[in-house]
Order: C-alpha cells, then sequence, then structure tokens
C-alpha cells in the first residue's frame, strides 16, 4: 500500500532597515541591515506498522509520518559607496552575512487515526534519522572602477573582489525519544572558500554607428552548496572521512569577446568564449530520487580536477515589416574533462574521462522563432533543437538530439466589435515527440555499462491550451 498525503510548510520572516545618502553630488553611500528566519516543515505519511503501547493491536494503524523540519536564523548587513569624479566612476561594497540552519528528519508513529498533515506538528518524534546545524559565515567586499574615454566611445570597467565563505557543520541528537543512529546521520566538518583577490577586466568600443566590439576576463569561485540531500556535508560521517580531505572550492577563469551590429531590419550577435574551471566537483548517489536524502545511500562528492569550456554562440533578428520578425540563434559549446577522474568511494579507481564531453552538456544547440502581428492577430511558431547529452563522466550512455516545436495563436476580438475580448491558443510540443527531457544531476555516474541508471524524467506529450480573457 502507499500512502501520497504530503504537506509543505514554510513561515518566512524578513525584515531590514535600509538607508541612501548623498554626502555630496558625486559621492554617495548606501547601507541595509537585514534579519531574516524561517521554520519550515515537510509532512508525509509513510506506510509501516505503528506501535501504541498497548496490549491491543485494534488501535495500530499502518502508517507513520516523516516529519522533516528546516530553521534559518541569519542577520547581515550590505554597503556600498559610489564615487564619480572626471571619466571615473568608482563603487566599492561590502556583505557580511552570519546564518545557522538546521534540517532534520524524524519518524513519529503515534498515529491513531485519521490526521491533518497541515500544520507544524507538536509534541515528541519517536526516532530521529538524522538532524544536523551549519554555522555559514560569509564575508565579501569588491572595488570597480568605470574609465569613460573618447566621449563614452570607450568604456573600461576593472576591479576586484575579495570573498570568504565557511560553513561548520555539526551532527547534533535532535528533539526525538531516539536519536539518529551513527548508520543515517549526517556528518560534522567544516569547508572553507576563500580568495583575497578575483579581478575583472572588461572593454566596450563602440566602434562606429551601429558595430560594437567588447571584451572581458573574470576569474570567480564557488562556495560550497549547502542543504541536506545536495551539499558535500550531506553525508555520512565515514564517505566524510574520506572524500573531505579532496573537496577544494570550484574556481574560475573566463575570457569572452564578441560583436554587435545593429542596423535597420538587422540585428545580429556574436560572441565567443573560453573558461577554465580547476577542482570542479563531481556528485553521485547510487540511490534512487526518493531515497538520496538517506547517507547511507551513499552520497558523495569528487574532485573532477579542471574543466575546459570553449564556445561561440550566434543570434540574428530580422525585422523586414512591423508585422513579422524572424530571429535566430545557434551555439556550439566544447565542455570537456582535463583529466581522468580518480573515482573514490570503498576504493579507487581511475576512470578514463579525459577529454570527454561534460555531463548533460549538448555541443549543439539551434534555435528560431518567427512572429507575425496583424490587424489583433498575432501567431507565432518555436523550433528548438537539443543536441546530443551524456549522463556518465565517461560518455558510455547518453541521449541523441531532438527536436521540438511550440505554436501560439492569439486573436484580440476588439478588432470585430467585442472590446477587451482575447482568444488564444498554445501548443506545447507539436509534433509529440519524446525526448529526454531534464536530468537528475544527483546520480551522474562515471560508466553505466547495462544503461539501468534512472537518472532522466521523461518529456511532457502534446499539450493543447485554450484561453478566452475578458478585460474590463
Amino acid at each position: 500500500m502507499t500512502f501520497t498525503n504530503g504537506q509543505i510548510l514554510r513561515n518566512d520572516d524578513l525584515y531590514y532597515l535600509a538607508g541612501e545618502y548623498d554626502l555630496t553630488d558625486d559621492l554617495k553611500v548606501e547601507a541595509k541591515v537585514y534579519r531574516h528566519t524561517n521554520k519550515g516543515a515537510g509532512n508525509n505519511f509513510i506506510t509501516g506498522w505503528s506501535t501504541q503501547g498497548t496490549t491491543t493491536t485494534a488501535d495500530d494503524v499502518p502508517v507513520q509520518i516523516r516529519d522533516t523540519r528546516y530553521t534559518i536564523d541569519r542577520s547581515g548587513v550590505v554597503g556600498g559607496l559610489s564615487w564619480t569624479f572626471g571619466p571615473h566612476h568608482v563603487q566599492a561594497g561590502f556583505w557580511f552575512d552570519e546564518n545557522t540552519s538546521s534540517a532534520a528528519r524524524y519518524i513519529r508513529t503515534d498515529v491513531t487515526g485519521p490526521f491533518s498533515l497541515a500544520h507544524y506538528l507538536d509534541g515528541q518524534p519517536a526516532r530521529a534519522q538524522w538532524v544536523q546545524e551549519t554555522d555559514w559565515e560569509t564575508r565579501q567586499f569588491y572595488v570597480q572602477d568605470t574609465l569613460s574615454l573618447l566621449n563614452d566611445a570607450v568604456t573600461v570597467d576593472f576591479g576586484f573582489k575579495s570573498t570568504y565563505a565557511k560553513s561548520d557543520a555539526r551532527a547534533v541528537d535532535g528533539v526525538a525519544l531516539a536519536p539518529p543512529p551513527s548508520s543515517s546521520q549526517f556528518a560534522s566538518g567544516s569547508l572553507t572558500a576563500k580568495d583575497n583577490f578575483l579581478p575583472e577586466i572588461g572593454v566596450h568600443w563602440q566602434v562606429a554607428e551601429g558595430h560594437e566590439l567588447y571584451a572581458s576576463y573574470a576569474e570567480n569561485m564557488a562556495m560550497f552548496q549547502g542543504g541536506f540531500k545536495l551539499g558535500p556535508q550531506s553525508v555520512s560521517q565515514t564517505i566524510w572521512d574520506l572524500q573531505g580531505q579532496y573537496l577544494k572550492p570550484e574556481t574560475s577563469k573566463s575570457f569572452d569577446a564578441g560583436y554587435r551590429y545593429i542596423s535597420g531590419p538587422l540585428q545580429v550577435a556574436l560572441a565567443a568564449y573560453r573558461v577554465k574551471f580547476d577542482d570542479r566537483l563531481l556528485q553521485y548517489n547510487p540511490c534512487p530520487t526518493n531515497q538520496q536524502q538517506n547517507p547511507g545511500c551513499g552520497n558523495s562528492f569528487h574532485n573532477a580536477g579542471s574543466v575546459t569550456s570553449t564556445g561561440v554562440e550566434l543570434g540574428v533578428l530580422w525585422k523586414p515589416t512591423p508585422w513579422f520578425n524572424w530571429y535566430n540563434s545557434a551555439s556550439y559549446s566544447k565542455t570537456t574533462y582535463d583529466d581522468d577522474l580518480n573515482w573514490c568511494t570503498t576504493t579507487c579507481v581511475v576512470k578514463a574521462t579525459a577529454g570527454k564531453q561534460q555531463v548533460d552538456t549538448p555541443r549543439e544547440m539551434l534555435s528560431s522563432v518567427v512572429t507575425v502581428n496583424w490587424h489583433g492577430f498575432s501567431g507565432s511558431l518555436m523550433g528548438k533543437y537539443t543536441g546530443e547529452r551524456f549522463y556518465t563522466y565517461t560518455n558510455d550512455q547518453g541521449f541523441g538530439g531532438y527536436t521540438t516545436f511550440d505554436l501560439g495563436l492569439n486573436y484580440d476580438l476588439s478588432e470585430v466589435g467585442a472590446t477587451g475580448v482575447k482568444f488564444a491558443v498554445n501548443v506545447t510540443n507539436l509534433t509529440n515527440k519524446r525526448y529526454a527531457s531534464n536530468f537528475d544531476g544527483s546520480v551522474f555516474a562515471p560508466d553505466d555499462a547495462t544503461g539501468s541508471v534512472v537518472v532522466f524524467h521523461a518529456s511532457a506529450p502534446r499539450q493543447i491550451f485554450a484561453t478566452l480573457s475578458y478585460a474590463f
């Protein structure tokens, strides 16, 4: 028997005080202090015989409650200043944030009859599966100067930011009668992402009327992801002790350049980019999606080394008349792992990932949209091609490319005297194409010789929506 009733509850309170001050005509400062608290719950019925503590089974119900609780308790301040002098516009700012969050999962066995889940549950749960609290500390600072030259024909942006983000997770007992067993409890551990100098520079040049060139370079770093089921601290202590020493914050160095042309009915945008990622983290969980929150499933993170992404994008808009336009875009992205992967679970095995395309990253994407507007009627037809995508890091399994079409038709009946009345028909997946739509990134695997990994959600079939609206 399956019980599917559930309730998701959230209560957010956010308070802030903000101020902006013009110290002079050219010097401005601003500041904002905030306070954010959150209480959340996910209550679900699950199967399992309840024990009511009586000598009879007459009051037992084959239902338990999975009681998942979330909290956020954070405070912070954001501030900045801007100063304009000569051809310079200087900006500087900071962000300080302190946050204690928690996630817990309890099992309640006190169900004796019909019961509403649409409220925060009182009383003491029977047992805990896992309870984890995390202290987050975030510090960021930046300085940027925008320099305008040659009567604003050339603009140069340059500056840097400093970032520090630390998450300190700890396993706690929680409030249940029985604390979490070590086999399902989340880990205790700390992760820090820190870099005092992340530079960026960009140049924009208005070459001539309708012609623009631009280029930019930037370095960045990502803080570690948090939250149960998702982040590298939502694992068992055993896996944390194995993988924690290999985890480093992901960093990137990106360069992009492009050209834009606008003249009459034609607009063209062409861009090229190259991004080098270091310490790319891969997540793996061998369990089905509805069980991945259990650390015993082996949720783990692996350092894949570096990833290089090189690509080009083209967009063209043609509007020869006021009632017709045609937009086309195309992109090519070669995004590959630079190193073979040292895959460590209970033992370590080298996987041949060097030169392989990054998972869920098609190399080719094409789209085209034709739009017509004529005397109250408007219609659009959009076609989109998505290239082959892999769900294994060695590219031994994936799904081929696919093409979909969407159609939209609208008519304003004001043209025939029905003021304020509009009729619309929209058709998604016009050709009823069946394909793998979005992937579950938490179950990407090094390889899948048998093709048995349950990784994708099936596409929606053709859907037709008709809408009659009246505005008054």
